[in-house]
């Protein structure tokens, strides 16, 4: 299967992540925002602001600042995409602006360390600054993470949750991929890759540092 995106999806998200499964919790998580905002605004526009990655919510030390985050724009354009499902007005002027945060932390289950991501999101009103709405949640489910940093990550269906956990941390801290022509790759193997095109011929693409970029 090839997954061909334009250059402007790709636009803040130059990472392949390669989940197996038939679902897609992030999406469902994006999803789950989506409705409580358009129901918080009760029919008026959103300005849709920016999600960047706060490294204070963070409770690890050294792992986090391997990450090179690529996908702040991954939250805002999935964000976007689940709004318009909804027929939420959007408008870049709208007093109500939407924004949030996102970062990596660490928590302990059955004397197990696992990762975590919490987003927060938060809707200001423009005209006295006053917070109307805020959401925040924290994933723990390992596809999710991959899929909300952009980690280029291939989990095996038999493994523990432990050893998707450290599957995650060797994507942050030893990120790898292939490119093969012009196709970015998980591995040279991989039954999955995507192709950059402008406007319709493949873009090349090379590593660095064990990314595919263009």
């Amino acid at each position: 299967m090839r997954i061909t995106l334009s250059l402007l999806l790709l636009a803040g998200l130059l990472l392949l992540t390669s989940v197996t499964r038939a679902a897609d919790p992030f999406r469902a998580k994006v999803s789950e925002l989506a409705t409580l905002v358009k129901k918080n605004l009760e029919g008026e526009a959103l300005a849709l602001g920016d999600f960047k990655y706060d490294s204070a919510m963070e409770n690890i030390e050294g792992i986090t600042k391997k990450l090179n985050i690529t996908t702040e724009n991954g939250f805002k354009l999935a964000l976007h995409d689940e709004l318009q499902k909804l027929k939420q007005p959007m408008n870049s002027d709208a007093k109500h602006k939407l924004a949030g945060t996102f970062a990596v932390k660490e928590f302990v289950e059955n004397n197990s360390k696992f990762l975590s991501l919490t987003v927060k999101a938060t809707i200001t009103d423009s005209a006295n600054n006053e917070s109307s709405f805020s959401f925040t949640r924290n994933i723990t489910d390992e596809a999710s993470i991959a899929q909300g940093l952009g980690l280029n990550v291939s989990f095996k269906p038999q493994a523990t949750r432990s050893e998707h956990d450290q599957d995650i941390r060797r994507a942050i801290l030893n990120p790898q991929s292939a490119v093969v022509g012009t196709e970015a790759r998980n591995s040279t193997d991989s039954l999955f890759a995507i192709e950059i095109l402008d406007p319709k011929n493949p873009l090349s693409l090379e590593l660095k540092n064990g990314q595919p970029t263009v």
